[in-house]
């Protein structure tokens, strides 16, 4: 381009801005080179200034022309810098005009309808024409010399005006061709996203984040977060179109909504207001019930033995209540303090899981236990939030108690039962029913379950593990040999009395020959006793006019029966008879004999007188025979066989 009678303008320019000192005419030429290598980049049309800015015309790369800021062309990824500002000297041509349409962006625009009209005379006006799809529209006709006014008269669709409508042009030389660049913006509106409560509707306080994404570009904007109060209104307008609002980051206490919400800007609004509803966020109570149920059966020398193990237990019955008024975000009240959430029941694998609940503090309580077991009653407090909250709860069983009280009947005249004769007694529990365990086994109908002892004071209390409602009953096994064996059957609880197993002794006095004997003494004595007199003796009987004597209720055992005096006349017996009582009732016979004390001689005839040799014989063997009757008396009254 030759340079004749052109001029420059002076300019300052920084990163972010452009001054000229003067004003630049449309049509100057506008230097620019790459500020790293300082060759020439562009060499651009200045088109103007609008807010601020100064516009410039170039080719850029394989779009063709295009429009930019002389600012904007200082930066990006090859920034530029302007070297000089020519001011041109040009003729007044005849020429004609054509149009090319862009958006901000400078993709050309189709359907945009131009027209251009004398500055001077408003009634010559003519019609450029609707740009085609490279944006461009050229008036079939020269113009005369002038000053002209290119409007555009009709927008594409979603777009609008961006700064102009109208662009002044002078038409002054014929072969000149001048193209107006229509810039148009797309149609807009302020975007408002309020994050609300998807069950009440409230806008819900806290920090979102969610970003726009394109519906036909699928481009996405950056993330951007609502305040405390939950809304947010974007700094910068939305272009007409389709989008999606996509939820990136959930307040405190919701579940991030995954679902896009679908949105359209038509610019026919100057601000659009989109909810983005969020479910609050929930979980769940979990109960595992457990207990020890009766599952096998061991059997050992006869006796069987429940065996138990953890398993899971159907029927346990929970409620489920507020320990606090729990709120959601959205500052609504969802349950109030002590207020009933939701009531469970254990199921046949002992579980149990509760309705959705809103996130807080609640209170695990057990209204009713499985059959067979204790009721828990402590109170579990649950903080519940996002997702299952799981609780094991185990139920102690219900267990029985089987105890006896064993009483022995006593007797101080004989010692029986003070001698720790209740420690020999053995007591069985058996099942009266036959009860079967989980795996089958079983124990049988009057199978024995425990063997056991009463202590010194009588007591039992067995230590057998039974099934709650196991029916059983005790039964007396071995007792001492005093006593007679109970055959019945006791329940808990009872009282056992063991009767002394006794008998009787029944004798009969006689002497030699069978005659029976009357007030004969007898004495009945321990087993072990040495010394016998009535004050040693038990008990002591005189014969009667039979010759009888008897001893009733004589305990189990053995005992000594022994004459302590003899019938007048007899001698006395120093024999010991041990008799033997065994079984209840039992009467054990005795005959005691006793010889009779031997009668003295009789007295000889006086002799005759001259028999006096004859006499004297008998009278010395009478007088021996007397003499030796004496001795012995006093011999047998020494030893106490001869009474006074």
């Amino acid at each position: 381009m030759a340079n004749g009678g052109a001029r420059r303008i002076a300019f300052t320019q920084s990163a972010n801005s452009f001054t000229p000192s003067e004003e630049i005419p449309i049509g100057s030429i506008i230097i620019f080179k790459h500020k790293s290598t300082g060759a020439v980049a562009h060499i651009a049309i200045y088109a103007g200034a609008y807010n601020g800015k100064h516009f410039v015309t170039h080719v850029g790369n394989a779009r063709g022309p295009e429009i930019s800021t002389v600012e904007g062309m200082s930066k990006g990824d090859y920034p530029e810098t302007v070297t000089q500002v020519i001011v041109p000297a040009v003729s007044e041509p005849v020429g004609t005009v054509s149009v090319f349409k862009t958006d901000e962006n400078g993709v050309p625009l189709a359907n945009a309808e131009f027209i251009v009209k004398s500055a001077d005379d408003p009634n010559r006006m003519y019609r450029i024409g609707t740009t085609d799809r490279d944006g461009k529209a050229k008036l079939s006709m020269g113009l005369t010399y002038g000053r002209y006014i290119v409007s555009e008269v009709k927008f594409p669709d979603g777009y609008t005006y961006s700064g102009q409508t109208e662009y002044p042009i002078n038409i002054c030389d014929e072969t000149q061709f001048i193209t107006v660049r229509a810039v148009n913006k797309l149609k807009s509106s302020r975007l408002k996203v309020i994050k609300a409560d998807s069950e009440t509707g409230q806008t819900v306080k806290g920090v979102t984040g969610f970003k726009i994404r394109n519906a036909k570009t699928g481009e996405e904007s950056e993330i951007y977060y609502t305040d405390e109060s939950g809304t947010l209104t974007l700094p910068n307008e939305i272009t007409y179109g389709s989008y999606e609002l996509i939820e990136v980051a959930p307040p405190n206490g919701y579940v991030l909504n995954t679902t896009p919400v679908v949105f359209s800007i038509d610019g026919d609004k100057p601000e659009v207001v989109i909810k983005l509803s969020d479910n609050p966020k929930k979980g769940r109570i979990s109960v595992l019930k457990t207990g020890e149920m009766f599952s096998s059966v061991k059997e050992e020398n006869g006796i069987y033995t429940p065996v138990y193990s953890e398993r899971g237990l159907k029927g346990a019955e929970f409620e489920v209540t507020a320990a606090e008024d729990i709120y959601t975000a959205d500052g609504t009240l969802r349950i109030s303090k002590g207020a009933l959430a939701d009531t469970l029941v254990t199921d046949e694998s002992g579980e149990a899981e509760s309705k959705e609940l809103y996130p807080g503090k609640y209170l695990l309580r057990e209204i009713s236990a499985p059959d067979g077991f204790m009721l828990d009653t402590e109170v579990k407090e649950l903080t519940v939030t996002a997702g299952i909250k799981k609780i094991e709860v185990k139920n102690e069983r219900k267990k029985q108690e089987f105890k006896l009280k064993k009483e022995l009947e006593t007797d101080r005249k004989f010692g029986i039962g003070l001698n720790g004769e209740i420690l020999n007694i053995r007591f069985g529990l058996f099942s009266k029913t036959e009860l079967t365990a989980l795996d089958g086994s079983i124990i049988p109908a009057d199978g024995l379950i425990e063997v056991a002892t009463p202590d010194e004071d009588g007591f039992i209390c067995f230590a057998a593990d039974m099934p709650y409602n196991a029916e059983c009953y005790i039964k007396e096994l071995e007792t001492d040999e005093h006593y007679i064996l109970s055959n019945e059957q006791y329940l808990s609880g009872d009282t056992v009395k063991n009767k002394i197993i006794r008998g009787s002794i029944e004798g009969l006095k006689t002497d030699p020959n069978g005659r029976v004997l009357k007030g004969a003494v007898i004495g009945l004595f321990y087993p072990f006793e040495t010394e016998f007199s009535s004050d040693t003796a038990i008990e002591t009987f005189e014969t009667d006019e039979a010759g009888r004597f008897s001893f009733e209720n004589v305990p189990y055992g053995d005992w000594i029966i022994r004459e302590l005096k003899a019938p007048d006349g007899y001698i006395l017996s120093d024999e010991n008879y041990t008799v033997t009582v065994k079984e209840n009732g039992e009467t054990v016979k005795l005959n005691i004999k006793n010889s009779k004390i031997p009668e003295p001689p009789s007295a000889p005839e006086s002799p005759k007188t001259g028999d006096t040799v004859n006499l004297l014989i008998p009278l010395i063997t009478l007088f021996t025979a007397f003499g030796a009757i004496i001795y012995l008396s006093k011999k047998l009254k020494k030893r106490g066989y001869i009474n006074e």
